[in-house]
């Protein structure tokens, strides 16, 4: 029974080893490069395409401060609707570990898309 336990979670400890190794390149270069820049700031530019615009919606729903305008952009009706759906855990996380939650989240979401690639082509 302890053989099977062991050779059944073997394969996850190998995918969380390659998602931390592919976490630890990104974040070693960016703390080697910048030392004395602030880490809200290194999150902020290190973020992918436009993740640095979610930055500040997670920030002010994170401290229920509802009543800043920070997108200027118009459609039909007035302004754009603020995507609360989409970054409910990461001001769960940022209200709960403060901004470090950010890094700790991109760790697990790492993990996790390298394991549900694995179950997938597993199952193929």
């Amino acid at each position: 029974m302890n053989l099977i336990l062991k050779n059944k979670y073997k394969p996850s400890i190998y995918i969380f080893i390659i998602s931390l190794f592919i976490f630890s390149l990104k974040w070693i270069l960016s703390f080697n490069y910048f030392p004395n820049e602030d880490l809200s700031i290194k999150i902020i530019n290190d973020s992918y395409k436009d993740s640095y615009m979610y930055f500040h919606y997670i920030k002010s729903i994170a401290d229920f401060n509802f009543q800043n305008i920070f997108h200027s952009t118009y459609n039909e009706e007035g302004l754009m609707s603020v995507p609360y759906g989409a970054i409910l855990i990461h001001v769960i996380f940022y209200k709960i570990f403060g901004i470090s939650s950010f890094i700790f989240l991109e760790l697990l979401s790492i993990f996790l898309f390298l394991i549900i690639f694995f179950l997938i082509l597993k199952k193929l």
